[in-house]
């Protein structure tokens, strides 16, 4: 099961469910192949295509050691077997998030906090939401509500 405290989230991909794992190895292996840091690539809005397949790659090269990137490319393009997080189906710009956020908590914990809130507010959250360090809703985790939140109400891709 995924520790998403420690940088990993579990995805369903390939036809089978898995565990991208995030840490200080897998981060700089990420960053030397996008030839950048995560959040650079995410300011300079470079492709999310590229994003997607070299972070699910750095993410499973521990695990899958004859994983490539065109193995993962074929995944994300296999509609029969659509990739899910939390046993559901997510979009590539959801998945993105995910992952985002699964490097960021994947950090040392003041560095994680940081790259959380930075995240938060580069996908819009709420004030209050994004000073919490709250990030997307993933494997059972729900929002604080708040007065001005609207994300409360989202429902829970658990």
């Amino acid at each position: 099961m995924a520790n998403k405290d420690r940088g990993e989230l579990g995805i369903h991909i390939g036809g089978q469910s898995r565990t991208l794992r995030f840490r200080t190895a897998e981060t700089m292996l990420l960053e030397d192949r996008l030839g950048m840091d995560v959040v650079a690539w995410l300011g300079a809005q470079k492709g999310q295509t590229k994003f997607l397949v070299e972070a699910i790659f750095c993410g499973l090269s521990k695990t899958e050691k004859k994983i490539t990137p065109m193995r993962v490319a074929n995944w994300l393009d296999d509609d029969d077997k659509p990739v899910k997080v939390g046993g559901e189906k997510v979009t590539r710009e959801d998945l993105s998030k995910e992952i985002l956020y699964a490097i960021a908590r994947g950090k040392p914990k003041d560095e994680a906090d940081e790259m959380v809130r930075v995240l938060d507010e580069a996908f819009g959250e709420e004030a209050e939401v994004a000073q919490n360090g709250a990030g997307p809703l993933v494997s059972g985790s729900e929002r604080p509500a708040t007065a001005t939140s609207s994300s409360a109400s989202r429902p829970n891709q658990a």
